[in-house]
């Protein structure tokens, strides 16, 4: 919930000429390819055909996720080579790009369970283009512009939102991805 109220906070006081200048310089083509393409392209292989074939060999929900987390994270790897090309050293581009695969890792775990549980390669298309547009808040600067907009306040809000949109993730996850709410009835995933 913490970057959603960002973007909120961040374009409250927009007008509508101001949001459709933002439309015009942001969806472009890289756009297209983050938030669509490459979402709905990396789940149909990664969940839609490398997590077919391991259902055949991994029986368990847990070594699913964790299998198929394994192929999206190493697949995302590359990116020390766009570092580098950028002027990074080995040294930082690799440390940098360890830090993104194993927050990758982190989310195809994520994904995975969700495609389990749901039965719905539309689901984790939805949830990766989600990831994409906003990327990771940078709590840092986030938790400072909170503060200097409303003092200590702002703090505590901004602080009180991330805990409250983590624990409504916590609590609404299994009842959200409920296999009975989508008419799955694979046996993976079930508690």
């Amino acid at each position: 919930m913490g970057p959603l109220f960002s973007e909120y906070r961040a374009r409250y006081y927009y007008r509508a000429s101001d949001w459709l200048r933002e439309c015009y310089y942001t969806l472009d083509w890289r756009w297209l390819r983050t938030v669509i393409v490459a979402p709905c392209v990396e789940e149909l292989i990664f969940r839609g055909c490398i997590l077919f074939h391991l259902k055949r060999e991994l029986k368990s929900c847990c070594s699913l996720c964790l299998a198929s987390a394994g192929f999206f994270a190493v697949s995302h790897f590359h990116h020390v080579f766009e570092k580098i090309h950028a002027g990074y050293s080995w040294k930082s581009a690799i440390k940098s790009c360890t830090a993104q695969v194993l927050l990758t890792a982190f989310f195809g775990t994520y994904s995975t369970f969700i495609v389990l549980r749901t039965g719905n390669l539309l689901a984790a298309c939805m949830v990766h283009a989600i990831c994409n547009q906003f990327g990771l808040p940078d709590l840092r600067a986030e938790i400072h512009l909170a503060e200097m907009r409303d003092g200590a306040r702002g703090k505590v809000l901004y602080l009180a939102i991330l805990v409250a949109g983590l624990f409504g993730w916590m609590l609404l996850i299994l009842p959200a991805t409920s296999p009975h709410l989508f008419s799955n009835n694979s046996p993976f995933c079930y508690t």
